[in-house]
């Protein structure tokens, strides 16, 4: 009965743009400092839940709806992309790949003043190819992710009664919101007040300090505490990534998050950054030809993973993705069933219309990508466009519907053009383009979303509306604002940006191992007389596999992948998060056990305002007298 009327009430739209306004720059900001801004949207909906104590209050429906329109107003930061290729295009890590001066013009521009952040502005004619085919690419994306997400919707949620466990939790999330019990509204604001301190602490330095220019002091290092050197000195451990992660999310996630996955990730990640850096910089130190003495943990994190780890995630997750298909294969059995056995014409229809829908995007996407390269293989572009997508959606929609977790993504895009590209220079227009060129993800997402809109009682129009109407648009003109702003005080990633500074390098040394399909791969497979790190980390994770079914021991493939591809400092707060957490259970008898979450949602809102606070701060101080460039 509640799915038939609209729950799109003018709450939802002055919350969606208080939100995209107020909360974007946090989120922006801290995606370059800190690596996360968890948790913006149950701020806005608290903010808005306790400006409305005297009126009707906000009923779960609409809470549904805020969060959707907050998180896509907020983290969608659609012009964030276009710096991230700026510094790739001119990243000492892109050069040493010998990419940099095959990056294609509707990818970033050519022009050296904006490669290299001397101008830093979108309004600059050589950004009018990528952005527009960024905005084509993600309105195609759009129609094609939403048509076979409605489409999986029909076949699991509406037809199968699938549970969809995991999606459940978002969709009780909205309904305990409204209930607001007075013991969880103090649990959650003894939450916000130890985030909200902590946080003006912390950050202050690196968002006030850096917008004035003036020196950064901070008795708190960020992103992390660095205890690598230390370990090397007293300890004679080369390279390791040890250290401590100063942000709050990490430390309140050992609250909430199982100690069984705390584990392997902890493992996982020790494993590979602590004990195997230092045996690779002992014995094979010849593999890290850049490394010396003394380095610290952001460059043993970013020549190690170039080096060896890229390899070695990638065959831990070869591993997890083998496990997941042998443990998954019921899932294959009933995928195309609901499809190819159809009760009445209207069932039918209903499958008929998102298929094709699908189908025009699909085309339509096709089409761009043959124009955006010319020469890409035709039979790879069209199983990457038209029918991985279709099958990746029945398959891991079945898979979320029936277990909450998705089967392992196969790197198919990866394979095809590895095996399609063999005859084309590694370093040539087009072989750099075909890697870079955009492609269609699959409808899981929406399917989640569907589902939790049919519980609350939120018709899919409603959904729809809010997202493409309302949110979408907020979220590219205050991307755009924002991004420019934030740009416009210095280049990025700079030591004013901590987080991207460690972390961007990272991402242009695993695009580049792609395009240059393995060729600094440590595998005896792709390069005959290297070290065999990658099949040896199948091996291990094939192990796990082996020994968690015959020997029914609790070793997760997957959660020892994700272990391993989580550095230490993060591992390490969460254990220490969660060994905090097991002793004030103690303290507090078990009752913390049913008051963790509103602590977690009390630090996520203390340290959304205290962060909105501090770069609100900053925008005025430095709009006062900024220059374009």
């Amino acid at each position: 009965m509640s799915e038939k009327r609209s729950w799109l009430t003018h709450r939802v739209v002055l919350g969606a743009i208080f939100a995209s306004v107020a909360l974007m720059p946090v989120a922006l900001w801290m995606s370059l400092i800190g690596g996360a801004a968890g948790g913006l949207a149950f701020t806005t909906i608290l903010f808005l839940m306790l400006m409305l104590r005297g009126s009707k209050p906000l009923m779960k429906q609409e809470i549904y709806l805020l969060n959707l329109a907050i998180t896509t107003a907020v983290y969608s930061i659609f012009f964030l992309q276009f710096i991230n290729r700026v510094y790739f295009a001119e990243a000492p890590e892109a050069r040493a790949f010998g990419v940099t001066e095959f990056l294609p013009r509707w990818w970033v521009p050519g022009d050296l003043m904006i490669r290299r952040q001397i101008v830093r502005t979108f309004l600059h004619p050589a950004w009018a190819l990528p952005i527009a085919v960024s905005v084509a690419a993600t309105a195609l994306g759009a129609l094609i992710q939403v048509s076979l997400g409605y489409l999986a919707y029909q076949l699991y949620v509406v037809k199968e009664r699938l549970p969809f466990p995991l999606a459940r939790v978002s969709a009780e999330i909205a309904v305990t919101l409204g209930e607001r019990e007075p013991r969880k509204v103090r649990t959650m604001s003894l939450g916000f007040v130890l985030a909200f301190a902590y946080s003006l602490l912390a950050y202050a330095p690196y968002i006030i300090g850096s917008t004035l220019q003036g020196q950064i002091v901070s008795m708190i290092p960020i992103p992390f505490a660095d205890f690598s050197q230390a370990a090397e000195t007293y300890l004679k451990l080369r390279g390791t990534l040890l250290g401590v992660s100063t942000d709050v999310f990490t430390f309140f996630s050992g609250f909430v998050l199982p100690t069984r996955i705390i584990l392997h990730m902890l493992v996982g990640s020790l494993a590979v950054w602590v004990v195997g850096n230092a045996v690779i910089l002992s014995w094979y130190r010849w593999v890290v030809p850049e490394w010396t003495p003394g380095s610290n943990l952001q460059t043993n994190w970013q020549l190690t993973y170039m080096h060896v780890w890229s390899a070695g995630l990638l065959g831990l997750t070869f591993a997890a993705i083998v496990s997941q298909l042998v443990g998954g294969w019921r899932v294959f059995s009933a995928i195309f069933k609901p499809l190819l056995v159809g009760e009445e014409q209207g069932a039918r229809t209903i499958l008929y219309l998102p298929l094709l829908a699908y189908a025009c995007g699909a085309v339509a996407w096709l089409a761009l990508l043959l124009w955006l390269v010319p020469g890409y293989p035709l039979a790879v572009a069209l199983i990457l466009t038209i029918v991985w997508p279709l099958l990746s959606t029945l398959v891991n929609a079945r898979a979320v519907g029936e277990t909450g977790y998705p089967i392992a993504q196969i790197p198919l895009r990866e394979l095809l053009l590895i095996s399609s590209l063999r005859d084309v220079p590694v370093r040539s227009e087009l072989n750099v383009a075909a890697w870079l060129a955009p492609v269609p993800g699959d409808g899981v997402g929406w399917c989640t979303e569907f589902y939790v809109a049919r519980y609350v009682g939120v018709s899919i129009r409603d959904v729809l509306v809010t997202a493409f109407a309302i949110a979408t648009p907020l979220s590219l003109i205050m991307s755009f604002v924002y991004t420019s702003l934030l740009w416009s005080f210095s280049p990025i990633p700079s030591q004013a940006f901590p987080w991207a500074q460690a972390s961007w390098p990272i991402g242009v040394i695993q695009t580049c191992i792609w395009i240059t399909r393995g060729t600094m791969l440590q595998s005896a497979i792709f390069n005959p007389g290297s070290l065999p790190i990658l099949e040896v980390a199948m091996g291990v994770g094939l192990a796990a596999f082996l020994a968690s079914t015959l020997l029914r021991l609790p070793i997760s493939p997957m959660l020892l992948a994700v272990g391993a591809s989580t550095i230490p400092p993060y591992a390490i707060t969460i254990a220490i998060g969660h060994v905090v957490y097991r002793m004030l259970l103690r303290v507090t008898r078990g009752e913390l056990e049913q008051l963790r979450w509103p602590l977690y949602a009390g630090a996520v809102v203390g340290y959304g305002v205290s962060t909105s606070i501090l770069i609100a701060i900053a925008i005025v101080a430095k709009t006062s007298w900024l220059a374009p460039y």
